[in-house]
């Protein structure tokens, strides 16, 4: 056993002079990365000088999380370290200090002839791309298939087509992953680029046995071949293979791109597909992604293609990624936000009369079965109401969309008509998140047609939020509160913002006040909304009134909440209000808070009282105490 002496980067923000500053930088994130001081760096790097190997890993990989220039110098060094361990936390940890001094450093590791060291440095370039590829390209002749096929799959992800006579070689490999992923680069190809052997090597793979291989050389060959190639398509799309049949998908929409099909002809092809009219069985959920990208990116828009494409998002399988905390965001390969986004696409273009129409018959069809489904105990009940509260919530977002489009606006009349009655409506509960993307509608439509009805009931929707908000904090301990969802009223609060109805800032500021001290606090809350609406609604008759909600987020309850604080301040900072109690409850925070979580709103309050006072005050002198440094035992291995 080997105890290790790891440093948690340090939680300590430089302390710059004060002085007046022109244009001060505005923060962008209420998430800040800690900052080491030089002292914790020069902690670290003496720690890469251990003798021990996984220590100089770890104060390598530390040094990398620090976010002070100076780390960069013991990083750079670390490359040259015996053990393969700490080089390839030297190349991860300089492209997540500095991206752009690390690149140097990328390329002479790609060009190390080391195996693991070449392989990291390709996993970093992925993630942080720059615009130097020869050394990826010349990857690509060595003998390492591993090495080759991970060149290729990092060129493919940046959409960059290695040269023409290279791939042809590796397309002709004996190593399957290397055929795959050249197969896959291949398509990137332009077709009227000089690739003369290409299309016989791409045949060659899907004649062959191997049907991932046949699926992934197809697209490529429909582009780059001759009219023989592309009659393959029909018998492809109904091939045993879903690798095949997406190949095939895939195919039609090169083909398509470079004028060799044409595009109402692939549409109604991609709609059989959508539909399984092709097929005794379903078609796989892998096939259908590539059928809803594909139909995205199309320039034909029929009302046929956009109806396949709803009936494929609302049918789509469940998954409760948006339910979950963190926000983490949809799943690569989820099939009902793939086809939400192709709809996007498509309304804005064409389709979006199409899509309006549709969204709209939809969202009164999935209401209709939330409603009945409210109440549902049994298992069957409860997973159909909560597809027709992910669907319901797709079309109004597909909505919001077709309003913020350019395109023609006919049946958006209509369509407030409709969300302005079902926002209203007792039958859609309140805790139901459909209210959410419900008043981001609105909020589009009201900035696109100028209907200030939309405002009107947004405002008197508020009110309602505003007397739950009161019943539930009334309510006696051991007892259930009514419904209440505060992600409804910051949703309700932000699409007020974005309509500019500054007349409702007095309800919007009770409003947010109700729940100030609460457990409904953070960057969704109505604090925070409301925060955040404050820049959009003041004016000059309501500048006091907006100072004095900004002051109470500042001092009270949620002094120790971060989002509130750091929207609060940078409210501050947009307005520069300068009234003496605001401006003494930023220093206030900058002087008595000395939490590392507090690092964002203490750069957010030193930005607003640049801003109002031209000053600029010291950040606190947050340093680790001696709780932050921590033994870990790690076995050797």
């Amino acid at each position: 056993m080997k105890r290790l002496c790891i440093a948690l980067f340090a939680a300590a923000s430089v302390a710059m002079p004060a002085g007046a500053i022109d244009k001060p930088d505005r923060p962008t994130s209420s998430r800040r990365r800690y900052h080491a001081d030089d002292q914790t760096v020069r902690h670290l790097a003496d720690a890469a000088q251990d003798a021990d190997a996984r220590t100089r890993e770890a104060a390598v990989r530390d040094l990398g999380e620090t976010t002070n220039p100076r780390a960069f110098e013991p990083i750079a060094r670390a490359l040259e370290d015996d053990s393969m361990l700490v080089r390839c936390a030297a190349v991860r940890a300089a492209a997540e200090l500095d991206a752009a001094r690390a690149a140097p450093l990328v390329q002479r590791a790609l060009r190390s002839g080391q195996r693991r060291l070449i392989l990291t440095a390709l996993a970093v370039w992925r993630q942080r791309p720059d615009d130097n590829t020869d050394a990826l390209v010349s990857l690509l002749g060595g003998a390492d298939a591993d090495v080759q096929a991970a060149a290729l799959a990092t060129l493919t992800q940046h959409d960059i087509a290695a040269p023409p006579q290279r791939l042809t070689e590796l397309l002709r490999s004996a190593s399957h992953t290397v055929q795959l992923h050249a197969a896959r680069n291949a398509s990137l190809v332009p077709a009227t680029a000089d690739h003369a052997g290409m299309p016989a090597a791409l045949r060659r793979l899907v004649d062959g046995p191997n049907a991932a291989l046949r699926g992934a050389a197809l697209p490529a060959l429909c582009a780059l071949g001759g009219a023989a190639d592309r009659h393959r398509l029909p018998d492809a799309l109904t091939d045993a293979s879903p690798w095949v049949r997406r190949g095939a998908v895939r195919g039609m929409l090169l083909a398509t791109r470079a004028g060799k099909l044409q595009p109402a002809r692939v549409e109604a092809r991609l709609i059989r597909v959508l539909r399984g009219d092709d097929r005794q069985a379903a078609e796989t959920e892998m096939v259908l992604l590539a059928a809803v990208r594909a139909a995205g990116r199309l320039p034909c828009r029929s009302a046929n293609g956009v109806s396949a494409v709803f009936e494929t998002m609302r049918g789509a399988p469940y998954d409760d990624w948006d339910d979950r905390t963190g926000r983490r965001g949809p799943p690569r390969g989820d099939l009902h936000h793939a086809a939400r986004t192709a709809l996007a696409r498509i309304a804005a273009g064409e389709g979006n009369t199409a899509v309006l129409s549709e969204a709209r018959e939809a969202l009164r069809d999935e209401i209709a079965a939330l409603t009945d489904a409210a109440d549902a105990v049994a298992g069957d009940a409860r997973a159909a109401h909560r597809l027709a509260v992910r669907n319901a919530r797709a079309c109004c977002l597909l909505i919001a969309a077709v309003a913020r489009n350019d395109g023609p606006s006919q049946g958006l009349a209509y369509g407030r008509k409709y969300l302005t009655a079902l926002l209203g409506d007792d039958g859609l509960p309140v805790e139901s998140k459909v209210r959410i993307e419900l008043a981001d509608a609105l909020a589009a439509i009201g900035v696109r047609t100028g209907e200030p009805r939309c405002a009107e009931a947004l405002a008197a929707e508020l009110g309602d939020y505003r007397r739950r908000a009161l019943a539930v904090l009334a309510t006696p301990p051991m007892q259930r509160p009514p419904p209440y969802l505060p992600e409804a009223t910051a949703a309700t609060i932000d699409a007020l913002a974005e309509i500019g109805a500054a007349e409702a800032w007095d309800d919007i500021a009770a409003t947010a006040l109700v729940g100030h001290g609460t457990s409904w606090s953070g960057r969704f809350s109505p604090q925070a909304a409301a925060a955040r609406a404050a820049v959009a609604l003041a004016r000059p008759g309501n500048r006091a009134a907006v100072g004095d909600f900004l002051t109470a987020l500042l001092s009270g309850a949620n002094d120790r909440v971060p989002p509130i604080l750091f929207e609060a301040a940078l409210a501050a900072g947009e307005l520069a209000l300068d009234e003496a109690d605001l401006v003494a409850a930023l220093r206030r925070v900058l002087s008595e808070q000395d939490s590392v979580a507090m690092l964002a709103p203490l750069h957010a309050c030193r930005w607003a009282l640049e801003r109002i006072t031209h000053t600029a005050p010291p950040l606190p002198d947050i340093r680790p105490e001696p709780g932050e440094w921590i033994i870990r035992t790690v076995p050797r291995r």
